[in-house]
């Protein structure tokens, strides 16, 4: 978390005169600046936030200094590695008048972080003011321990703090730093694309992967393909379907038409119910299909159903499924037939399967237009040919197609289809909250609400990362970054801290996802390595 920007360099010009002349003055309006409390500066990082500044102490020789950013849903903060004596640190310069508190710089840290002994605390702070005058100070930073200070200011100014009252109405408006109309192709930033994205990240043997595109703040930064792969090419994105599907039922909550607590039994009337533990599955709700939670279970072998009364029975009713505890249900179609029933609520003029609600709903929205039809069973066909990775593609041309059952009802938890291009308008929709594009005429596709939900810990899978948060469909890679994942190495990353995305395709591979460590590599790129 630096603040990225222009980084121009200022040798540190600050002298230590005699430790003695004018200290007490400094000392005095150093005092006057504890006193102010909170100051604010603006004009910081990428999105321009306005960032809180205060020094405490605790007692003449432990004071401390913080900052963290304003802007809603950034996580930027940092604070000082250990406290200090001010006195040892604030330099007099005559010549000016000015008093300098950590001339040579004073380390800096994330809160999340126990001390500056990480790789990633390497930034340190200076701060200038009048010895007579506490109204305004002045913060530079050094990424090399002092030798030399940057900032982001025009005419290579210092930035300037001033006090600020944050029990008023001092936050930073909501805004849409890195929002872009998605209806529209993306911009490629081409001195970021100059430096191939292999050669940014870690060497590792990276021949799974076919193809990534790395998105900041909207814009095409980094991009790789395989030799034997087209970008333009569908790849069946196995589960990532089910962090997709998601939308629609968020949209269709919003809509009014159904809820998150909502029963199946209240959905689907009895004639579609058959075997046995049926009263145990009409309980379950859609908000536990969603969180992995509903107790049902299935494996490769169980069948994701051909019909509903199948989907609704194929799931296993283990001995322990009361306990609603996670359990990872491989496929099922349920979601579909809930798309098509509560569609078909109105009135059977609004039935939509799930690609029609998604063609007619959300994809226009993203630009995304071009869309392939499949044959009624493709998504029992695709799955049978693992030798072909489970690729076999039966769908007519398009960027987006999705694979049905033999009853032609697409498939819930996987069957999607579509070019990492789409992967990468999906992802960035996600980071939008929803919006497709900045302004009033940007449309809420899907409530930023239910964004916020699906990013929710709501459960604690022993997931392919780790005893990591789940949300609706999305895992928790760290505390920036949630991403959806479809086997093999089928991903959508967002981090809203760097506003980067990260959409990836990959042939199936053996153990250990290796993929998932290609995407933490690029997501560890700082804020401003892509310029």
């Amino acid at each position: 978390g630096d603040k990225g920007g222009k980084t121009k360099s200022k040798t540190n010009k600050a002298h230590k005169a005699s430790k003695y002349v004018g200290l007490e003055n400094c000392l005095t309006a150093y005092q006057a600046i504890l006193s102010n409390g909170n100051y604010k500066y603006s004009g910081a990082g990428v999105c321009l936030d306005d960032i809180a500044v205060k020094l405490t102490c605790k007692s003449s020789s432990k004071c401390s200094y913080a900052e963290h950013s304003l802007h809603p849903g950034s996580t930027y903060a940092m604070e000082t590695c250990a406290t200090f004596v001010p006195s040892d640190e604030i330099v007099y310069d005559a010549g000016s008048g000015t008093c300098t508190l950590g001339a040579e710089g004073i380390d800096l840290k994330s809160p999340r972080e126990s001390s500056c002994r990480v790789p990633t605390a390497q930034l340190s702070f200076k701060m200038t003011f009048d010895a007579m005058d506490s109204s305004r100070v002045h913060i530079d930073f050094s990424r090399n321990g002092g030798d030399t200070f940057y900032t982001e200011e025009e005419g290579d100014s210092t930035r300037v703090a001033v006090p600020e009252s944050l029990f008023e109405r001092s936050l930073q408006d909501q805004g849409e730093c890195g929002f872009v109309d998605l209806s529209k192709d993306f911009e490629r930033v081409e001195t970021a694309l100059a430096q191939p994205l292999a050669e940014r990240i870690p060497p590792r043997d990276n021949a799974f992967v076919r193809a990534v595109l790395v998105l900041e703040n909207g814009k095409i930064v980094g991009e790789y393909k395989r030799d034997d792969v087209q970008l333009e090419a569908r790849l069946i994105v196995h589960s990532l379907t089910k962090g997709l599907i998601s939308l629609a039922i968020g949209k269709l909550i919003a809509e009014g038409d159904l809820r998150l607590d909502m029963p199946l039994g209240d959905i689907f009337s009895d004639e579609h119910w058959i075997g046995d533990n049926t009263d145990f599955r009409k309980r379950v709700t859609i908000r536990e299909l969603l969180t992995m939670t509903s107790g049902l279970r299935g494996d490769l072998s169980t069948p994701p159903g051909d019909s509903l009364p199948e989907a609704l029975y194929s799931p296993i009713v283990h001995e322990d499924s009361a306990k609603k505890e996670y359990s990872y249900l491989m496929d099922n179609n349920i979601l579909s037939y809930v798309i098509y029933a509560i569609t078909c609520s109105k009135d059977l003029w609004h039935c939509k399967r799930p690609i029609q609600y998604f063609a007619g709903s959300i994809l226009p929205s993203l630009g995304v237009t071009g869309i392939g039809s499949c044959p009624a069973g493709s998504w029992n066909v695709a799955h049978e040919n693992w030798s072909d990775y489970g690729n076999t593609d039966a769908c007519s041309d398009g960027e987006f197609a999705w694979f049905t059952n033999e009853e032609g009802f697409e498939g819930a938890t996987s069957g999607m289809t579509m070019t990492v291009n789409v992967m990468a308008k999906l992802g960035q929709l996600y980071l939008q909250g929803g919006k497709s594009a900045p302004g009033p005429g940007g449309e809420q596709v899907v409530p930023e609400s239910w964004i916020d939900q699906t990013w929710t810990p709501h459960v604690k899978p022993p997931t392919i990362v780790g005893d990591n948060a789940g949300g609706f469909f999305w895992y928790q890679l760290d505390k920036d970054t949630w991403f959806s994942y479809g086997l093999g190495g089928q991903i959508i990353a967002v981090n809203r801290r760097l506003n980067r995305v990260v959409a990836m395709q990959s042939d199936l591979v053996g153990e250990g996802c290796p993929s998932i460590h290609v995407m933490r590599d690029i997501m560890k790129l700082n804020e401003g390595d892509f310029k």
